[in-house]
C-alpha cells in the first residue's frame, strides 16, 4: 500500500488507474485485519485523497469496520455529494453492500431516509437491489428479516414497474442451494409474492418458475 500510494489528481493513464485499483484492493485486505493502523490508513486517503477514486475506495473500505469514524465519514459523503445524484447512489449503495452488522437495521434506517426514492430506479437499485443481490451476509442473515425486505419491495415495485420488481424477485432464485431453515424462510416470501392480488404477470410468472 504504502509504495502504491500516490497524492495525485488528474492522472488517467493505464499504468495510474492500475497502481490506484491495486493500492485500494490492499487497503481492502488491511481493513479487514479491522487494525487501528488500517482504519487510519483509509481515515487518511478518504479526507486527503485528490481524486474521487480514492476518496470513495476508503469508505467502501471502512463500511466494513465497527468504527466510530464511519458515520462521520458517511455524513461527510452525505454533506458534500447530496446533490450529485450519481454520488448519492453510490452513499446508498456502500451501505447497502457493507457486512458490518447489524446490516438489516441500517437498511430499514436507509429505507426511510428522506433521499431516498423508491420510485426512482436508480436509487431502488442502489439500495435495495445492492443489499438483496448483492450483500450475502445481510440478505441471507439468518432470521429471515433481508428475505421479508425483498418481498415487500417486489410487491411494491410492481404496482409501478414490474420489469424492476421481476429483476429483483431473482434475489430468491439459487434459494435451494442453502440450508433448511434459510429454504424454508424464502420459500414462505416466495409463496407470499404470489398470493399477492393484481401481481403483475411478468412477477407471477418468474416467481413460479423460481419455486419449481
Amino acid at each position: 500500500y504504502n509504495n502504491l500510494h500516490r497524492e495525485e489528481q488528474g492522472i488517467i493513464t493505464q499504468e495510474a488507474i492500475s497502481r490506484r485499483r491495486l493500492k485500494n484492493t490492499c487497503l481492502k485486505y488491511l481493513l479487514s485485519s479491522k487494525r487501528d493502523e488500517a482504519i487510519k490508513l483509509a481515515e487518511d486517503q478518504y479526507y486527503n485523497s485528490l481524486t474521487m477514486t480514492d476518496s470513495f475506495c476508503a469508505l467502501y473500505g471502512l463500511v466494513d469496520v465497527d468504527s466510530p469514524s464511519v458515520p462521520k465519514a458517511l455524513a461527510h459523503y452525505f454533506s458534500a455529494w447530496k446533490d450529485n445524484a450519481l454520488c448519492l447512489d453510490r452513499w446508498f449503495q456502500i451501505q447497502a453492500m457493507a457486512a458490518q452488522p447489524p446490516n438489516i437495521n441500517i437498511i430499514y434506517d436507509l429505507e426511510n431516509h428522506a433521499a431516498f426514492n423508491p420510485k426512482n430506479p436508480n436509487r431502488l437499485r442502489s439500495l435495495v437491489f445492492s443489499f438483496c443481490k448483492a450483500n450475502y451476509v445481510g440478505f441471507h442473515n439468518v432470521t429471515g428479516e433481508g428475505y421479508k425486505f425483498c418481498r415487500k419491495f417486489v410487491i411494491n415495485t410492481d404496482r409501478f414497474n414490474r420489469q424492476l420488481a421481476a429483476g429483483l424477485v431473482r434475489a430468491f432464485s439459487s434459494w435451494r442451494r442453502y440450508d433448511d431453515k434459510r429454504q424454508l424462510l424464502m420459500h414462505k416470501e416466495l409463496e407470499t409474492i404470489l398470493k399477492t392480488e393484481g401481481l403483475s404477470s411478468d412477477v407471477h410468472e418468474l416467481t413460479t418458475q423460481i419455486i419449481g
